[in-house]
């Protein structure tokens, strides 16, 4: 009866997938519909900000909608991958993690993207039935690449010949190459290397499949296009995965093919080192620069240090700490960031760890890598099974291409971008595709009675009205679900890209919008929080108002996400700065969860000290902030307070000083060493650090306050910042004072960008606050400072040059 079965079972479902066939029209466009948010995401830098990944999620709807009608409306059957299983546990834990996340925002939208790249996947393998649409798929990611590798190529001629105008000025501005390693739209030359890895395999297995000359000498100079882009990243990781992939490359290859993919690789490389001598000045220094970061890649494996591969290890292994302290269930899908620093060994931070297997194993725990091991098993497994049983060069290739991505990611932290996951799996599904044993899954209740009962229950009875509801009904959830998060996701991205171009009132209303809109990302609530906290409270004739609503919205984002530390750090130090104890309390939170940070060390040492007077601890903090970093400038602070606390000013002055010469722009440092000069009566030091006091913390009103009882504060009125002033004619230039104490006389100066300083007028009298000046006609053209100095030479005990203060405006000389 068993066999009977199964036999019914196959011969049905024979005739369901001959009737239920997928009009081929119909095909093309949902295939081309999912192309779009695979291009979006390709050019809006990988999907980095959560607006763009919002967007991605979005653009991905018209695909799905119509799948959906496809599968629940017209009742055609779904295939099999044969990897299913896999996909379905690991979509199951990212679902799961839900519930275990320390930060629920992030978790939500992992588990988002986790489905969207099922759907991606499984529209790919049900919708390419023909080579036709294969080839689509295929030349879709040639295009892309090689738009990408123009883009990026372009970005480095820009930087490496210093071209500025039109495309490459647009380039250089947007990140496509980092310094002069090409980045192109992914952000990171890694990441770029490891994605035109696939387009490269592509072009090179069309190269062998190609019968006609002239497309094969296309192909191959597609390939060396490609193989340039790739050589430009200078990736250590990228050369290590596109080597291993070469070689399982040439080994899935046939006997004839095999011998020829030989061949065509040895003349590619001859073909490259052709291109690179020609091209000498473009490809030396790359080629100089690969070549040290390999030898450092052989010395760090013989033994010795390197920042960058050292930093990396000591990732790796603080990882393992996150999974020994989560290690079940993980700290919840996309939250390493904001756990990583509790358990780092090093100061340096980093949103991932450089692994995607580390990053799985912390985020999902032991299950979590289990179940990701095992998907990618099944992925590798009937990739390798389609190629053998269905022998395509191109197959190979796309293979190949798609494991070198898989590889790379081990080493590097590419999955963080949306992209580099969209194409793994939908590369994956358009491989799977080209199978010729097609399986589909029997959507059906279990029953029990004969075997010709199970056929009857076997017919599915269409319902179209209902169908049609229920694909309405998904779609619509899914874009609420996902049109909410990006509309708040851009308000937020818009308010923090217009701050101070706009009115603080319109960027307020931004950042609200943001949290009114998506009021359980932690974030949003972080970024109007800290808008009030840096902004509006220091400007502000009456700052309560702004510091009630910081301390709330503060407090909402450590509601949403209590295991980030800066959320703490940054609530503290406004409480800090209200004299509120509390202070204390968060800062020791912070530092619990950020233990390596020497800052929040020192910040919980002044808590201590200013809000309790507790000498002993804030020593204490003190003294392990600057056994991280002796070169701190906040502990060197610190230690300031501290002895000035205990009366002791020369090793007050002195912890000033190191404060000072390890962040020159420590305003609060320049106060300090003011008022204790003045204490000494050394009046020159005392104004010269009073000023630089003011000068680099305008809103230090203490610091004003001193200083203002010797000198002014200058200002120049005419010309205004940035005016445009023409070379040859005259301008006025004109400047206010807040007082004339001990001012003799003032010096104007014009301060080119490089080169000497240029007089403009000196010993102007104390009692004159403006002057005309003619323009030479032989200065160049470009940006300039104008510098007014007030000088006080008796004053000063003709120390320290003899000026009292200076105020300067920047202006454009053109002709």
């Amino acid at each position: 009866m068993k066999k009977k079965r199964t036999a019914l079972n196959k011969n049905f479902q024979k005739k369901k997938v001959k009737q239920r066939k997928l009009p081929f029209d119909v095909n093309e466009l949902l295939l081309i519909l999912w192309l779009i948010p695979l291009f979006y995401a390709a050019l809006f830098q990988g999907g980095y900000f959560p607006w763009e990944v919002y967007a991605t999620l979005l653009l991905s709807l018209p695909a799905i909608t119509l799948f959906l009608y496809l599968k629940i409306v017209k009742s055609y059957p779904l295939r099999k991958s044969g990897a299913d299983n896999g996909l379905l546990l690991f979509l199951g834990v990212a679902f799961i993690s839900l519930f275990f996340t320390v930060y629920f925002h992030a978790t939500l939208t992992e588990f988002y993207k986790a489905l969207i790249y099922l759907f991606l996947f499984y529209i790919a393998l049900d919708c390419i039935s023909e080579k036709k649409e294969f080839y689509i798929a295929v030349y879709s990611f040639l295009i892309i690449g090689f738009i990408l590798s123009a883009l990026g190529i372009l970005a480095y001629a820009g930087y490496r010949f210093h071209l500025q105008s039109g495309i490459f000025k647009f380039a250089l501005q947007n990140g496509f190459v980092q310094g002069a390693r090409v980045a192109s739209t992914l952000q990171y030359a890694n990441t770029f290397a490891a994605f035109v890895i696939l387009p490269f395999f592509i072009s090179f297995s069309l190269t062998i499949k190609a019968k006609k000359i002239y497309w094969k000498v296309f192909y191959a100079v597609l390939s060396v296009f490609f193989l340039i882009a790739f050589f430009l990243t200078e990736s250590r990781g990228g050369l290590i995965a596109i080597v291993i992939s070469w070689i399982i490359y040439l080994l899935l290859l046939r006997k004839a093919d095999r011998k020829e993919g030989i061949l065509y690789t040895l003349s590619l490389i001859a073909i490259f080192f052709a291109f690179a001598l020609l091209g000498k000045g473009l490809f030396s220094p790359a080629t100089k620069r690969i070549g040290e970061r390999l030898k450092a890649l052989f010395e760090f494996f013989s033994g010795k240090k390197s920042r960058s591969l050292g930093q990396r290890e000591n990732m790796l292994k603080d990882s393992l700490k996150i999974l020994k302290a989560h290690p079940i269930f993980g700290t919840g899908n996309g939250t390493y960031q904001y756990v990583y620093m509790k358990y780092r060994s090093v100061y340096f931070f980093s949103k991932f760890p450089h692994s995607i297997f580390f990053q799985v194993l912390d985020e999902l725990g032991i299950i979590g890598g289990i179940a990701f091991l095992y998907m990618l098993y099944g992925l590798i497994r009937k990739g390798i099974k389609t190629i053998f049983g269905d022998y395509d060069v191109l197959l190979v290739g796309l293979f190949s291409g798609l494991l070198s991505i898989l590889i790379h990611a081990f080493m590097d932290f590419d999955w963080s971008l949306m992209f580099m996951p969209m194409l793994f799996f939908f590369g994956f599904g358009v491989l799977l595709s080209q199978t010729s044993k097609k399986a589909y899954f029997e959507f059906k209740c279990p029953i029990k009675g004969s075997a010709q009962t199970e056929r009857k229950n076997y017919k599915v009875k269409k319902s179209p009205v209902k169908g049609t509801i229920a694909v309405v009904i998904i779609t619509s959830f899914m874009f609420a679900l996902f049109i909410l998060p990006f509309s708040a996701a851009r308000a937020d991205f818009d308010a923090k890209k217009s701050l101070g171009s706009v009115p603080w009132q319109k960027t307020v209303s931004e950042f609200k919008t943001a949290v009114s809109i998506d009021p359980l990302a932690a974030e949003y609530h972080y970024d109007l929080a800290h808008f009030y906290f840096n902004t509006l409270i220091p400007r502000s004739s009456n700052p309560q108002v702004f510091v009630n609503e910081a301390v709330s919205q503060y407090k909402e984002a450590i509601r949403r996400c209590p295991e980030f530390f800066l959320y703490h750090y940054e609530l503290a130090k406004l409480y800090l700065q209200t004299g509120n104890k509390e202070a204390i309390d968060q800062f020791t939170k912070s530092v619990e969860l950020n233990p390596m940070d020497p800052g929040g060390h020192a910040a919980l040492g002044f808590a201590y000290l200013k809000l309790n007077k507790d000498t002993v601890m804030a020593k204490t903090q003190f003294e392990e902030a600057l056994k991280l970093d002796p070169k701190n400038p906040d502990a060197h602070l610190g230690m300031g307070s501290l002895y000035e606390e205990l009366g002791d000013t020369t090793h007050a002055i002195a912890e000033y000083k190191l404060a000072v010469k390890y962040n020159n722009k420590n305003a609060y440092a320049y106060y300090r060493l003011g008022v204790l000069y003045e204490k000494r009566n050394d009046l020159p030091d005392a104004v010269r650090n009073l000023f630089y006091a003011i000068h680099y913390n305008p809103s230090l009103k203490e610091a004003k306050a001193e200083f203002e009882k010797f000198a002014p504060i200058l200002t120049i009125v005419q010309p205004t910042l940035n005016e445009k002033v023409k070379i040859g004619g005259t301008v006025k230039i004109q400047w206010i004072t807040s007082n004339n104490k001990n001012v003799q006389y003032y010096n104007l100066f014009l301060i080119p960008q490089r080169g000497k300083w240029i007089a403009i007028k000196s010993g102007i009298k104390n009692n004159i606050n403006s002057f005309v000046w003619k323009v030479p006609g032989n200065l160049k053209e470009g940006k300039y400072k104008i510098r007014l100095y007030a000088v006080a030479p008796n004053f000063m005990q003709r120390r320290l040059g003899g000026w009292l203060s200076y105020g300067e405006t920047n202006i454009s000389l053109n002709k």
